[in-house]
């Protein structure tokens, strides 16, 4: 039985940095490609921690404990390159240390997770000490998804703080917009976000939703003019997300035809038109986002208040998010203290 409590991503950033803090070691699971690798990766970055990934289900114990050797009459292991070593290695110039990832951990042979056992609990690769400076963090797969899962040793799991990461729509939008994820996207899973990870353990297709793989779509659509114009199109988005939600999202690509031109809402925003279709009202409040800049604040906000207000504060979130320096502006602070309940919350 499942005795973990779910964490969205921003908490599970806070309970590792927790974990790293009081020298324990965080094993985080959650589905395939949900993100789990991101997360380890921020939480490296903010920390100034040199991120070092080790993807056990891929390594040999060999990997761990390293290279046997001879040292005149008795045998020593070498230690691999990727293991900072106490007394061998530096700390990386502008780093406090290492992040050490194990990740697939639950995926690995049991030999490989035998020897994964050493290096957690001792914290030794071989006969050496990891260097004082590395923190270490591990990551798997839920046994409930059906991905490959080796049930690990009762002496493992009470060493391990455990978390199980669930998504969060919202705080995906988030790191989408600081991350250039193209805008159709965007406001296609805020339209959708049941589709951001749509995971079946039992599912024949070759793919499926997921924030990984929505990662995907944006790389391939953000040079294309008009998706869906060419035939290679869909099969490229259904080999991405699957078929079912390339297909959702070329039906939606194909109402955004009915957007407001950008241009008539800065110079005209009193009589350009306004959608009435929710899906092509995430995709407004999208635009209007990207359009707003000093110059044109006050026309953008003009057109922005005659929008239904669920989509005007979607736009003055990205607004403060991606361009925070016009969060200043008259415009915007008349706007934030009429609508301060639905932006900030009853506090």
């Amino acid at each position: 039985m499942n005795n973990s409590l779910p964490v969205n991503p921003k908490s599970a950033v806070a309970a590792i940095n927790d974990c790293l803090s009081s020298g324990l070691v965080c094993m985080l699971a959650g589905s395939p490609a949900i993100g789990k690798s991101d997360i380890m990766r921020s939480v490296a970055e903010s920390n100034k921690l040199e991120y070092v990934d080790i993807r056990l289900a891929q390594s040999d114990p060999l990997d761990l404990v390293g290279l046997p050797i001879t040292t005149g009459t008795k045998m020593d292991f070498l230690p691999p390159a990727h293991f900072p070593i106490e007394g061998l290695d530096e700390v990386p110039k502008g780093k406090k240390g290492w992040l050490l990832a194990l990740d697939e951990i639950n995926s690995a042979p049991l030999g490989v997770m035998a020897a994964a056992y050493r290096l957690i609990l001792d914290r030794e690769v071989g006969q050496h000490k990891l260097h004082s400076k590395v923190h270490i963090v591990v990551a798997g797969n839920l046994a409930t998804d059906r991905a490959i899962v080796n049930r690990m040793g009762t002496a493992m799991q009470s060493r391990l703080v455990h978390l199980e990461l669930e998504v969060s729509v919202d705080e995906w939008v988030d790191w989408a917009l600081d991350n250039n994820i193209d805008t159709r996207v965007v406001a296609f899973l805020r339209f959708r976000p049941e589709l951001l990870h749509k995971f079946d353990p039992n599912h024949s297709d070759k793919t499926f939703p997921a924030p990984r793989t929505w990662g995907f779509v944006s790389k391939l659509i953000t040079p294309w003019k008009q998706v869906g114009s060419e035939p290679h199109h869909l099969p490229l988005l259904a080999g991405a997300v699957g078929q079912g939600a390339a297909l959702e999202f070329k039906g939606y690509i194909e109402l955004l035809h009915d957007l407001p031109d950008p241009d008539m809402i800065v110079i005209d925003p009193l009589t350009t038109n306004v959608p009435t279709e929710p899906g092509t009202l995430y995709a407004v409040s999208g635009l209007i986002a990207n359009l707003a800049t000093e110059g044109n604040l006050s026309n953008v906000m003009t057109y922005l208040n005659r929008i239904p207000s669920e989509f005007q504060l979607l736009s003055i979130r990205d607004i403060l998010k991606t361009k925070p320096k016009l969060g200043i502006h008259r415009e915007i602070q008349q706007w934030k203290k009429k609508n301060a309940k639905a932006l900030f919350g009853d506090d």
